[in-house]
């Protein structure tokens, strides 16, 4: 994929949206917050429509360097209702895939790259709504993180995923495969942002 940079180096990442409802039009929306996060993480975000055709257009043709799935709503195969976005979500884990770029799923996100790879999520019990808890890392380290997601998994494999970071109930909080990486908490929540989470992005991206 062609990689048309900015004039300051930055690279270049596509980021999903969640649909909310005005006045009863459907319109795509992104957390302002995201991009605030992206300007600490050195970052270029490029917001994609809910419409697989013209994202699919939009990621060829403005040499994307990655990708984010953020969260909110849930996959149609769990009690989602946003078919259109999931098509979007797809075909960017797939173009993740093939060509080999980085790609973050937060929440929803990480659920989408579980279902994708044919993982079933089970249905997880309130204390992932809202109260943060502490999440593990296979590599000793551990914070508290946020947590607003209602499915999951517990205490099985999410094979073809390797688990990296797991909460104290033994809820998987984040996998990986290759360039994708999924995690359950949402790093643009914070005010500030956690250094761990800036540090995670770039070093996933390649930035620096």
């Amino acid at each position: 994929m062609p990689s048309n940079r900015t004039p300051d180096g930055k690279k270049k990442i596509a980021v999903t949206q969640r649909t909310l409802s005005f006045y009863g039009s459907p319109h795509d929306a992104l957390d302002r917050k995201w991009s605030e996060f992206f300007l600490e993480a050195g970052l270029l975000p490029i917001p994609l429509p809910n419409n697989a055709v013209l994202a699919e257009e939009i990621i060829w043709g403005a040499g994307i360097d990655g990708f984010l799935l953020t969260g909110g709503e849930t996959p149609v195969e769990y009690d989602g209702t946003n078919k259109d976005r999931d098509l979007v979500d797809y075909m960017c884990i797939d173009v993740a895939r093939n060509q080999g770029l980085p790609l973050i799923g937060v929440c929803r996100g990480m659920e989408c790259l579980l279902v994708r790879s044919g993982v079933t999520l089970t249905l997880m019990n309130q204390a992932h709504i809202g109260p943060g808890h502490l999440v593990r890392f296979s590599d000793g380290r551990q914070f508290v993180k946020n947590s607003y997601h209602t499915y999951g998994i517990v205490g099985r494999s999410c094979e073809p995923f390797e688990v990296v970071a797991t909460a104290e109930d033994g809820s998987v909080e984040a996998v990986a495969q290759g360039t994708l990486l999924g995690i359950m908490w949402h790093p643009e929540r914070y005010t500030p942002f956690h250094e761990d989470d800036i540090q995670l992005f770039r070093r996933w991206y390649g930035v620096g």
